[in-house]
Formats: structure tokens, sequence, C-alpha cells
């Protein structure tokens, strides 16, 4: 996101259990901010709170295809089961080990 020049576009997929685990919120929102034709992120909670506008529920199969359609390449970072049922779910997308990274 740094060079301007540079037409990468990204796709961030955040899911935590509530609001207050989102990770580096502050620097995350405003490198969205700035950033809006290359970069979309998109935050879901499964523990919400009542007053939480945002997405709703788990990184799951809906949201990885509704959102990361047409991905190059997938890094994923998460707990052992996250991982997992994100590496069956591209399975099943038919994308190719080697576009996904797990870190």
């Amino acid at each position: 996101m740094e060079d301007k020049e540079d037409p990468t576009t990204c796709v961030v997929l955040d899911g935590n259990r509530e609001e207050g685990d989102i990770l580096c919120r502050d620097q995350v929102d405003t490198l969205t901010e700035q950033n809006q034709d290359r970069l979309k992120l998109v935050h879901t909670l499964s523990k919400p709170s009542k007053g939480w506008t945002g997405r709703r529920g788990r990184v799951d199969e809906a949201l990885i295809r509704e959102e990361g359609r047409g991905g190059d390449l997938w890094l994923v970072c998460g707990p052992e089961g996250l991982e997992r049922e994100v590496k069956r779910i591209l399975s099943v997308m038919e994308v190719a080990d080697e576009n996904v990274v797990f870190f």
C-alpha cells in the first residue's frame, strides 16, 4: 500500500469474536481509508455487541466466496481450526495449493 504506483489490490477478511479483539484496528482502518481503490477490509464478529453494525458470523465459505472471488494469492493466518477450514474451502474452490500461504 505504500507504493501508490503498485496496482495490486487486496481483500482482508478479519474474523474476531468481539470488537475489542480486532488487532491494530485504528492503523488498519486508516490504511483502508487511504487506499480504498486497492484495499477492502471486511470485519466479521462471531460474538458482536448489540451495537455492532458490521458483518456477523465467522469467516466461512459464504464470506470467502462472496468477498474473495478472483483471488490470485491467499494469505491465511489464524487458529489451527480456521486454517484447516479455509484450506478445505479453497480446495473446493479449486484454488491451487501454490497460491495459498499459511503463516
